[in-house]
């Protein structure tokens, strides 16, 4: 948990749409996001442009709590496995 949240944006997966929203709390395997359009939000990238180097997250919507929104991370197999 963060004791001052994080601003980061999230855009839809076909690059359409973004929105900024703050991190409340991140984990190895997901994060707790303040929105303002949560119902919106099912699977999406989480960018955190607070570094030089941008980093993203491809995210699904586990829970919604009012405007806050748990995510858990969609990881890719690696190249080895899908062969």
């Amino acid at each position: 948990m963060f004791s001052t949240p994080i601003c980061a944006r999230c855009v839809s997966t076909d690059g359409l749409w973004s929105e900024s929203c703050l991190v409340l709390s991140v984990w190895d395997t997901g994060a707790q996001l303040q929105v303002s359009l949560p119902g919106d939000l099912t699977q999406f990238y989480l960018l955190f442009t607070s570094s030089q180097k941008p980093v993203s997250r491809q995210c699904r919507r586990v829970s919604i709590y009012g405007n806050v929104i748990e995510v858990a991370y969609l990881r890719k197999q690696p190249a080895f496995l899908l062969n």
